[in-house]
């Protein structure tokens, strides 16, 4: 329980940890059996608690498609070496759920761990696909597959091209140069070229990314029903699950 706290509450002063817990008390104690007053304080009710106290109070029903989304980012981020902490399919605020990882103690990238983290950011999408084609093919009607294309990607698209951009202004890595310009010094023509390296980036880490999720489909399917049934999942449920012996061949 204490590690699933600190995993949500990271960078947070002692003092916001301690209005979390005084918080997640209090909901407790308002939500007991007013004659027996039997019932145990779980992990569960905190992890509540806290995402309660930070995002809001739940605004939708978890939707199916969004459980595929969060289980891809986490498979994802399990099978490029990191370490899945939290995932909720739980809509609050303006998200429909995320993955948190592990603090990593990296301050500098390589152009590997880059591309890492853009297939990362970019699993979630190629989730949304595997439901959806899945969902068509069950359902006959090939329309179905339209909309695993959705503005819910939006921010995970963003931290991608981001990435890229660090492979190619941070790294030097354009084809043919390695100065970086201000970007008050950009020119219109740079700017284009810019823009086709950075789609060029992303079109190779985006195939890779569908290839490995639709070969680990299996993988992903099991943690996603996990979610639905949880709704939020802890490191070790998230580990039971991709670290079972009958499919750790897929690491």
């Amino acid at each position: 329980m204490a590690e699933s706290l600190a995993d949500q509450t990271v960078g947070q002063s002692l003092a916001i940890v301690e209005n979390l817990l005084e918080y997640a008390w209090r909901q407790f104690v308002m939500n007991l059996d007013g004659v027996t007053k039997k019932k145990m304080f779980t992990e569960a009710m905190l992890l509540e608690a806290v995402q309660e106290m930070q995002f809001g109070e739940r605004s939708a029903a978890p939707e199916t498609a969004t459980a595929y989304h969060e289980a891809a980012h986490a498979f994802m981020a399990w099978k490029m070496g990191e370490t899945p902490a939290f995932l909720t399919i739980v809509s609050r605020g303006d998200f429909g759920g995320y993955v948190q990882k592990k603090e990593s103690d990296r301050s500098v990238h390589t152009e590997k761990s880059l591309r890492s983290q853009i297939k990362i950011s970019l699993a979630g999408r190629a989730g949304e696909m595997i439901y959806y084609k899945y969902y068509a093919e069950n359902a006959g009607d090939a329309e179905l597959l339209k909309e695993a294309v959705n503005t819910g990607a939006a921010s995970d698209l963003e931290h991608a091209t981001w990435y890229a951009r660090q492979i190619v202004s941070g790294l030097g890595r354009t084809s043919d140069s390695l100065a970086r310009i201000p970007e008050s010094q950009r020119t219109a023509e740079m700017d284009r070229e810019l823009l086709e390296e950075l789609n060029l980036i992303l079109k190779v880490e985006w195939d890779r990314t569908l290839q490995i999720v639709e070969e680990n489909h299996e993988l992903v399917h099991r943690l996603a029903l996990k979610a639905i049934d949880k709704t939020q999942l802890t490191q070790p449920q998230i580990l039971d699950i991709l670290e079972a012996e009958d499919i750790i061949s897929c690491r």
